[in-house]
Order: C-alpha cells, then structure tokens, then sequence
C-alpha cells in the first residue's frame, strides 16, 4: 500500500498536522519557531540532538574510569592499613622483649650485665624477626650505641627528627608512629617507623654521662668505643624500630 505524504497529514491528529512540514529538521537543529508561528511542542524541542549517544558514552566512560581509580584508591588504603597494623605488631613486640630481656638483666645483675642484652639480645630479637617476616627490622637513632648497625638511613632520620620534634611539643612519645610507601632506587617499600622512648630503667646507661658509673663508663668504653647513646631523659625519643617491606 503506497501512502502520500498528504494522505498521511490527513489521518494526522489536528494539533498534528501543523507539524508535519519538510522545513522541520533544520528548524528543529536550529531551535526555531517553525513558519506560522506556532512554537514546537516541549517534547519535540527536547529531542535528543544528533550525537547525544557519542556524549551519553564518554559520559558512561568516564564514571567506568572514575569507578576503577575509586576502586584501587580504597584497595590501597586498604592494603596499607593491614600492613601497619602487622608492623605496628612486630615493633610492639621487639619493644616488649626488649625491656622484659633488659628489666630482667638489671634486677639480676645491674647495668653493667644489662650492657650486654644491647649489644648481643637485642640484636638477636631483631634478626629472629627479620628472618620470621621476611622484612628488613631494625632499631636506629640518630645517636647509636653501635653504629655498625644502629646507624639510620635518610628516610629513618627524617622520621627520627619529626618524632623529637613532636615529643618536645608535648605529643606522647611511647605512641608516635608513621608508615608511608615510598619509591627508591632500588624498587617500592612499605616503611613504618615506631617509637623508642628512654625509660627510668634506661639512664643508668643512657643518662648525663657525668652521672654514670664508673663501672658503666668502663664498660662503654670497653664495648662502644664510639658510643653516642648517652645525655638522655626519661621521656626522650631514643631512636626507632624500623620497618622495611618490599611492595
């Protein structure tokens, strides 16, 4: 069945019918009021222009991209907060064996006997949790008893002086910690630094040096003869257990 144009008008509605005018396309690219001067219906003039499907999908795009970013921003903060919690534990631990292991040697047998917990089972706690995480772990200060393995790198010097800084400030000293993921020469590392702060017990070795023993001074001089770790007070941050992980 073949239709003309004008037959079709003819079973138009009557509103319709005004309506079915070649000029439209171009009227209706251009917005204009059709000839006659009767405006196009709202839903006629709110037709989708041509190319609102390319827009509609690089709008689409951009909210897969954004979702993806979000997506991986939450999973990496979720990953960093898993993996400071895990160091947090492993440094809280080093610092507890380490004061039990002191404490202990100090009751026994005084500071002199406790001289040799910092040279010999510190170092072995240290190591035996390296060997169990697979992680770097280590104790550092800008004022090392034994430089030879007490010496920070400059990310731990970074972390060292803002700890002295904040502690000086009135922050509490036992609770400072800082993790970041950093980028160096060698690759990516998750690195947290935690707290080391003297103790009463600490200042038989680690006070004024003028107020050491004479049978301390010997002993630091017979052990550490480039000893540094003196000329604190109770409360001070002494150096840091430091965390390094490979990403």
């Amino acid at each position: 069945m073949n239709f003309s144009f004008r037959t079709i008008c003819v079973v138009m509605p009557r509103d319709a019918q005004r309506y079915a005018n070649p000029i439209w396309p171009a009227c209706h690219a251009r917005r204009e009021v059709p000839q006659g001067g009767t405006p196009w219906p709202a839903a006629v003039r709110t037709s989708p222009r041509r190319g609102s499907r390319s827009h509609l999908a690089g709008q689409l795009l951009a909210l897969i991209a954004l979702t993806g970013f979000l997506t991986g921003t939450l999973a990496q903060e979720s990953t960093g907060r898993k993996s400071t919690e895990e160091s947090r534990k492993v440094a809280l631990q080093v610092s507890q064996e380490l004061t039990t292991q002191l404490l202990r040697e100090m009751q026994l047998s005084g500071p002199v006997r406790s001289l040799l917990v910092c040279k010999y089972v510190c170092q072995e706690i240290l190591s035996s949790q390296s060997r169990k995480t697979g992680w770097r772990v280590a104790a550092v200060s800008l004022k090392p008893r034994n430089s030879a393995v007490g010496m920070p790198d400059p990310w731990e010097q970074k972390v060292l002086a803002d700890f002295s800084r904040r502690a000086a400030n009135g922050e509490k000293a036992e609770a400072l910690e800082f993790a970041e993921t950093v980028t160096e020469p060698q690759g990516g590392y998750f690195r947290y630094a935690r707290a080391m702060v003297v103790e009463p017990l600490c200042m038989a070795c680690h006070g004024p040096r003028e107020k050491l023993s004479d049978a301390v001074k010997a002993a630091l001089a017979a052990h550490y003869p480039f000893d540094r770790a003196t000329g604190f007070s109770v409360g001070q941050v002494y150096g840091i257990v430091s965390i390094k992980r490979d990403l």
